[in-house]
């Protein structure tokens, strides 16, 4: 099993072994997959023109990609792109595809290009499709965030990093519910802003700043307070998902509290 970030994809794109897995992260860089795979270049490309920004410059070294993380329809878009782009490049160097597809938050929408769910003649379109699908659903999410502030309602996510000594989620006082979902060793509580700035302030002189922050990030993701984005992402979906997948698909998004 192999989880494929290009933060180490030189380490990883040296590996003899076939890998059968393949873990969809956001975000990655691409730079390596970009300098290295014709295959990134074109969908590193096609995603530029999808999301309407540069990408290399935004998502590369020095890039600018966490001052647009409240942009949404850009930030997970560029994301995804990415996530495709690298997928492309491990395709290409292993000359073969994965048996298994998998990925985090906005990754697991990266996936349906990969196993070929998405409307389009070729894999270049199916994959434009897909950064152009994963762009609307940011765009719904952020729709929906904004009208939720309005009513006060908005919003938060927090991260925590390193091994606890208890779940997050018992760690919570009696009545407190937020989502709870792991990347790796780290946790991420999403909830009413309120709540998880509380949740913050209560623990962060037992745990540290380095180990738990606040997100800077548009809303309360994987979260009840995104149920009326529920029927637009439908809608969404509908129209650019139109085949059954040629791979397994695993989601990994859990709700706890």
């Amino acid at each position: 099993i192999v989880v494929f970030n290009f933060n180490w994809a030189k380490k990883l794109l040296c590996k003899k072994a076939i890998e059968r897995f393949f873990f969809f992260l956001s975000p990655g860089s691409g730079e390596v997959a970009w300098n290295t795979y014709a295959a990134a270049r074109e969908v590193i490309k096609a995603g530029s023109k999808a999301v309407g920004v540069d990408l290399p410059r935004v998502c590369f070294k020095n890039g600018d990609l966490y001052n647009l993380i409240k942009q949404p329809q850009i930030a997970q878009a560029a994301s995804a792109a990415i996530g495709i782009a690298e997928y492309r490049a491990w395709c290409e160097h292993y000359e073969q595809e994965p048996e298994y597809l998998t990925g985090q938050s906005v990754g697991l929408w990266a996936t349906l290009s990969a196993a070929r769910t998405i409307r389009g003649s070729s894999q270049l379109e199916q994959d434009y499709n897909a950064i152009k699908l994963i762009s609307s659903r940011g765009q719904i999410i952020g729709r929906v965030e904004s009208e939720n502030a309005d009513n006060g309602r908005a919003g938060g996510m927090a991260l925590i990093i390193g091994k606890l000594k208890h779940e997050a989620a018992d760690m919570l006082p009696e009545g407190m519910k937020v989502g709870v979902s792991r990347i790796g060793r780290a946790q991420t509580l999403t909830g009413y802003k309120e709540v998880v700035t509380q949740f913050i302030s209560d623990h962060v002189p037992s745990l540290g700043e380095k180990k738990l922050r606040l997100l800077e990030v548009v809303g309360a993701l994987h979260h009840e307070l995104l149920e009326p984005a529920q029927q637009p992402l439908r809608e969404e979906l509908e129209r650019y998902v139109v085949m059954d997948p040629d791979k397994i698909l695993i989601g990994n998004s859990v709700e706890s509290g």
